[in-house]
């Protein structure tokens, strides 16, 4: 075969091309330090480099997610701690006024106490992580309790309950009543408020107003006149609009499996729970004529809202503690008829009822309903530690992963800087030694070989 001058120049310049690319790429990966600049360099290494990748970035959002959590979750724990030791401070209390023989100096000392005690628990039950309120599920915006007057608002609100919720009560000490008490005080029902939900035989029950002194039961009539109840019919449910409280038959009571109540609450004070975090509620707010008005979204619904962080691979966690979990209704109810129960002791309209119920006696109840809320809230306060221990040792190991990850993706992507040095040199000298040869080979030519 006949090998001509210019299949000589166009093998030499494609071999001096090949070599020369071969070179750049190599310096390539010595700049770059990655074994591919593009994906058509290698297809399987682009692929597990976007899998490596994808992996360190969803590490890195658990992580935040975590960190944000814990420190979440580190608010909420000391305003829990902060309430065990207001409730023991109220617990103390109680055990001081049930030693007896208390001075009227020191049940004023000790109402004064309670008082401070019980505006200190608003002042927790507030608190909040970066402007959201902790403790008020999804309505991070919403305070858990009033801190201060509410009186143009109003809420339509429903209570559900059973009849294991109806508590018998002492009146005094021959005395016992069946009692469900609402969340509030000073409500306003009508009397076709009252629903069962759930019950195979209910008790048709007729709704009536009444009103309670001293512990003393009295109906109203049409003109508002009072008649002393001497005891609670059955078929009928009694209703303390002042108190917010629900008077029932215990044969009622056994008959009773599920049952609601509606009622307009209309104006709310400082330490009142808003509604919103615990009811079926809807909301009204007065308008400037004096009229209510419904408020834009104005209806909520009684639900677990648990704030829920992904903090791993199809593994999530809920951060937050609902304020009704632990901060009662009826916690804060107990604490507020306690208060009354002492501003309002008379000794002697105690000595005229020999059947009356001490302070002293009360003071003695009291211990054992704090007791029931320090448990409640000892083990809301266990389960938030247990969740961030969790949360800890999800973050330790999610630095591992991350550092494994990140080990990973390196051998996947990164050249051994070695090796690259070496074929780097190598290369330089084909490349080097191409260019001679093709100079050598390229200098013969017709007019050369005639001389």
């Amino acid at each position: 075969m006949r090998i001509t001058d210019t299949m000589l120049m166009n093998n030499m310049l494609l071999s001096s091309m090949r070599n020369r690319q071969a070179l750049d790429k190599l310096q390539q990966q010595y700049h770059t330090l990655k074994k591919i600049q593009v994906p058509s360099d290698n297809p399987i290494v682009a692929a597990r480099a976007l899998r490596f990748r994808t992996n360190v970035s969803e590490i890195e959002q658990y992580k935040v997610n975590v960190k944000d959590g814990i420190s979440w979750m580190s608010v909420s724990e000391q305003a829990m701690y902060n309430t065990r030791e207001i409730l023991d401070d109220i617990r103390e209390r109680c055990v001081q006024g049930a030693s007896g023989n208390l001075e009227i100096e020191d049940q004023k000392a000790i109402a004064s106490e309670i008082k401070q005690l019980r505006q200190q628990l608003t002042l927790e039950a507030n608190v909040n992580y970066a402007g959201r309120y902790v403790f008020s599920g999804y309505k991070t915006d919403e305070k858990y309790i009033f801190d201060k007057d509410q009186p143009d608002l109003k809420y339509e609100i429903t209570e559900t309950f059973t009849g294991e919720d109806i508590k018998a009560v002492d009146v005094d000490l021959e005395t016992q009543v069946y009692r469900y008490r609402l969340g509030y005080k000073g409500i306003l029902s009508d009397v076709d408020k009252l629903q069962y939900t759930d019950s195979n035989n209910p008790p048709s029950l007729t709704v009536v107003n009444i009103t309670v002194h001293d512990g003393t039961f009295y109906t109203l009539d049409e003109n508002n006149n009072p008649h002393e109840v001497q005891y609670f019919t059955e078929g009928k449910v009694y209703i303390s609009k002042e108190t917010g409280e629900l008077f029932f038959n215990n044969k009622d009571v056994e008959k009773i499996k599920e049952i609601s109540f509606t009622y307009e609450k209309e104006g709310f004070e400082s330490g009142d729970i808003n509604p919103m975090h615990i009811y079926d509620c809807k909301k009204y707010t007065k308008t400037s004529d004096g009229n209510w008005n419904d408020v834009s979204d104005n209806e909520y619904q009684s639900v677990d809202e648990n704030l829920d962080y992904s903090i791993s691979i199809g593994n999530k966690m809920s951060i937050n503690t609902l304020g009704k979990d632990f901060l009662t209704p009826d916690l804060l109810r107990d604490i507020d008829e306690l208060i009354d129960d002492i501003e309002n002791y008379d000794p002697e309209v105690i000595d005229k009822k020999p059947h009356a119920i001490s302070l002293t006696q009360r003071f003695n109840a009291m211990l054992g309903k704090m007791d029931q809320h320090l448990a409640i809230v000892s083990k809301e306060h266990s389960d938030i530690g247990s969740r961030m221990k969790r949360l800890e040792l999800t973050e330790n190991r999610l630095s591992e992963d991350k550092i494994n990850f990140q080990e990973l993706m390196s051998e996947n992507e990164d050249v051994d800087l070695t090796e690259i040095v070496m074929l780097l040199n190598n290369q330089e000298l084909v490349y080097q030694a191409s260019l001679m040869a093709s100079a050598k080979i390229l200098q013969p030519s017709l007019v050369n070989f005639i001389q």
